[in-house]
């Protein structure tokens, strides 16, 4: 791992680039797992959530690199409980699990980890708002093969917009609409 001198001068680098600045070649000696690790040692601190989004913006931005990430990040979903990192790790998941756009082949014991952990996540009351609305989505992408997954979305949609705000509203009003769609 990384020494406490090589962790401030990367949330130094971290803090001062662009999150359209980055891309792997401008972290030498940083791999993507690296980043992934950082984010999980250093929770609830800036170099932790940081790391966390430097990964989501070079893996969204260089899709191919989602591949190469995949096995890790699910593997370790379950020990991150930060949730500025989790807002990152699930708009990576969003990626993964949309059938219109990489759609990464998942074996059935990753799917369902990311279905364990997302509506865990959704459903938490202190979960942040991006998250949720990230999960919703997450969801809904995993549903596509599975009724039960759509069938308890729903349910928790409409419990969200009881008390909705304007993102969870917005977010949840589109998935129902999607799923009214294809059924």
């Amino acid at each position: 791992m990384y020494d406490a001198k090589k962790i401030e001068e990367l949330s130094i680098v971290f803090k001062n680039f662009k999150a359209m600045d980055f891309s792997l070649a401008d972290l030498p000696d940083i791999t993507l797992q690296d980043l992934l690790q950082i984010s999980l040692a250093y929770q609830n601190k800036p170099v932790g959530w940081r790391a966390s989004w430097v990964l989501e913006t070079i893996v969204l931005k260089e899709k191919s690199f989602l591949e190469k990430i995949v096995n890790d990040l699910v593997a370790h979903i379950d020990r991150q409980k930060d949730w500025s990192s989790l807002r990152s790790y699930t708009k990576i998941l969003m990626e993964i699990t949309d059938i219109k756009s990489i759609n990464l082949p998942l074996s059935a014991q990753q799917k369902e980890k990311i279905i364990e952990h997302t509506f865990t996540w959704m459903i938490d009351p202190a979960c942040a708002l991006a998250v949720r609305c990230n999960c919703m989505d997450i969801l809904y992408n995993l549903s596509q093969k599975n009724d039960w997954i759509q069938q308890e979305l729903v349910q928790y949609i409409h419990l969200f917009l009881k008390t909705p705000t304007p993102a969870v509203s917005s977010r949840g009003k589109k998935i129902l609409h999607r799923i009214g769609r294809s059924q």
